[in-house]
């Protein structure tokens, strides 16, 4: 059976946000500007990048979508699965928090 063109196009953008399963090589580590991604031949996830392509490029390291969580106004924050506070103003990724740990701006939560 063919579907038509239209249709395989709605559908594939969908495709693109399911988690899966977690990089067992690959995982977030703290940097100055941003996260570095272990294991990756130097990829980083840069702060001033967008949210979204941020929680997609998370979820597929860790193999879940990121939760989002209360912060400030005038900011968006989510926790990955291994603990990570994601911190974006304006659509950007400004900032990361783990435990005591932090860069770039904060969030009380």
């Amino acid at each position: 059976m063919r579907l038509p063109a239209a249709l395989v196009l709605v559908l594939l953008p969908g495709c693109a946000a399911i988690p899966t399963a977690p990089s067992l090589d690959q995982q977030l580590v703290p940097a100055e500007r941003g996260l570095d991604v272990s294991n990756s031949g130097g990829r980083e996830i840069a702060f001033g990048r967008a949210r979204l392509g941020v929680l997609e490029t998370v979820s597929r390291l860790e193999g879940a979508m990121p939760r989002e969580v209360r912060c400030n106004i005038g900011q968006s924050a989510f926790r990955t699965r291994s603990g990570f506070l994601l911190i974006f103003e304006e659509g950007r990724f400004v900032g990361w928090s783990l435990g005591a740990e932090g860069r770039g701006k904060g969030c009380s939560q």
